[in-house]
């Protein structure tokens, strides 16, 4: 069993303090954006195209991340705090929330800008799974997805009984099966076509988190709110399944066709 413990905060000045989740989120950003970028030249794409799109992105991306979080996880916040707590960014932000802001800005600004769309998210996505492994060891740090009570060798020893601490487990999936796995198929497969990795990182992911969020606990405050019994991650998980169960269908349509005008 792993002990419970909690990583203080850093105090700057006043109320300002370094937080080690923020602090971990920012590193996962830019972290995640070199590896983009380091593929985007990979492909002689410029810097300022690559840059643009992230930075719309990233910010429409946080945006919906603390949306979402309230109106789909804690909606009573609005009848208590009002409108204004939707521009409470700092307090909570939803993974699923975020993703389908970064998904939805993406896709309009590559409309707008006439960039290929699939191009670019194949390097975001790429740097998104190096920034997850900051992001998770943040919620591993903070303790802020405890699961059910449970006995398993790797739970936490919460306050109050060992529980399963899933945003560990999603720190160790993508430690050891989706960022090696990327790395591994750009080495193999360096000309895949573009949309590949939005289909290979979407279906290693979305199995597991929608597994996962059976464990989640519903005995503590705050718990996940369920909508015909799932978690609006689950919901997510299906959604984006889905779309890239449609993309990896029309990819290998496509790929017949290329190499038989190849020939």
């Amino acid at each position: 069993m792993i002990p419970y413990f909690l990583v203080p905060e850093i105090p700057i000045y006043g109320p300002f303090s370094i937080k080690p989740f923020g602090t971990l989120v920012v590193g996962g950003i830019v972290a995640g954006y070199f590896l983009a970028r380091k593929r985007a030249r990979e492909k002689g794409i410029k810097d300022e195209d690559l840059q643009s799109m992230i930075r719309w992105t990233v910010g429409v991306g946080l945006v919906m991340a603390h949306v979402l979080e309230v109106i789909l996880y804690h909606p009573q916040r609005l009848s208590t705090d009002g409108i204004l707590t939707l521009f409470k960014f700092w307090e909570g932000l939803s993974s699923f929330g975020g993703l389908f802001g970064a998904f939805v800005a993406s896709q309009l600004y590559a409309h707008r800008m006439k960039r290929p769309w699939r191009v670019y998210a194949d390097f975001m996505i790429q740097g998104w799974v190096l920034g997850w492994v900051f992001g998770r060891l943040g919620c591993t740090l903070v303790h802020d997805h405890p699961g059910q009570l449970t006995d398993f060798a790797l739970a936490f020893a919460y306050p109050g009984g060992a529980r399963h601490n899933l945003g560990f487990y999603e720190l160790v999936y993508t430690l050891v099966v989706m960022l090696p796995g990327i790395l591994w198929f750009h080495k193999r497969r360096p000309n895949a076509p573009a949309g590949t990795y939005v289909v290979l990182v979407t279906l290693m992911y979305t199995p597991l988190r929608f597994v996962l969020d059976f464990l989640r606990a519903t005995d503590v405050p705050g718990a996940d709110l369920r909508y015909a019994g799932l978690t609006p991650a689950q919901w997510g998980c299906i959604g984006f399944f889905a779309a890239a169960a449609v993309l990896w269908t029309k990819l290998s349509s496509a790929s017949p066709r290329r190499a038989a005008s190849a020939r």
